[in-house]
């Protein structure tokens, strides 16, 4: 039995291939909706669609359009497709959102440096790969992996899964190849370490270090006006935060008494009570 290559070439998640046989469908009946003559009567077009969409869903075991069944030729099928597409839409927009949030969540953007560093030593794989002498299928397996990281790094945001595919094509290379490969498993280790230090220059790049640096600032702001108050007459009183020893490291509030008579005294209870 023979199927088109949509089929057999579907993402592994089920969301993800609704989306792709919907384009599918839907591009085919808006190209009969071109070609088809002003007063051509379309609604075997809108019943093929709909009966398509359903199908697809169902076979794909996605709870949506429960409420809805194939119609029938009598009904008003302009209306049907109408609604029933306005609910595709809905769908697609959900499925489409989670998965750019996920997506982002397991991507990085990269800046021009370490695509650099990372187109070169994915060049040096690809010159160890191409003088393997393995099976032609496992080279061209190995090769499309290559490659495929390549254009990854090329994206406005790199997928972290195009470096597990190729490690993964890697790592199951047995015999004598295995052993030629050892030179690529650790290129792929400072390919990931360069993806890492992106990732991480990113959760903790400039905005980060500024809002750190702010912090920083205010505290210290804070603590200098905590110290000592200037000494009016014989004694004065300061009220200062300071961390103390027998509270384990909490902050407690005190009162250092002080002699005006005594500069040592002052001084030693100053620098007590310095941040």
């Amino acid at each position: 039995m023979n199927f088109d290559d949509v089929y057999t070439n579907l993402p592994a998640e089920p969301k993800l291939a609704f989306v792709q046989l919907e384009a599918k469908y839907r591009s085919e009946l808006e190209e009969t909706r071109r070609e088809a003559d002003e007063r051509a009567n379309l609604n075997a077009c809108y019943l093929t669609y709909i009966n398509q969409t359903l199908a697809a869903a169902r076979a794909l075991c996605l709870e949506i359009f429960l409420d809805w069944k194939v119609p029938r030729h009598e009904h008003n099928l302009w209306d049907a497709y109408r609604d029933f597409s306005a609910d595709v839409e809905h769908y697609l927009v959900q499925i489409k959102v989670q998965h750019g949030r996920r997506i982002s969540g397991h991507s990085v953007a990269l800046d021009t440096l370490i695509k650099l560093k990372l187109h070169h030593h994915i060049d040096q794989i690809r010159e160890i790969v191409l003088k393997l002498e393995v099976l032609p299928a496992k080279k061209e397996a190995l090769i499309a992996r290559v490659a495929s990281l390549s254009d990854e790094v090329d994206r406005d945001r790199t997928r972290i899964e195009a470096l597990a595919a190729l490690t993964l094509e890697v790592g199951t290379t047995t015999g004598e190849a295995a052993r030629r490969l050892k030179p690529v498993k650790g290129i792929l280790d400072t390919v990931a370490k360069l993806l890492g230090y992106a990732k991480t220059q990113k959760t903790h790049g400039p905005a980060y270090q500024r809002l750190r640096s702010e912090s920083v600032s205010n505290r210290h702001d804070r603590c200098r006006q905590d110290r000592p108050l200037a000494l009016h007459g014989k004694e004065a009183i300061s009220t200062t935060r300071f961390r103390s020893r027998g509270l384990h490291g909490t902050a407690g509030l005190t009162h250092a008494r002080c002699s005006a008579a005594s500069p040592a005294a002052t001084t030693s209870i100053r620098r007590r009570f310095l941040c």
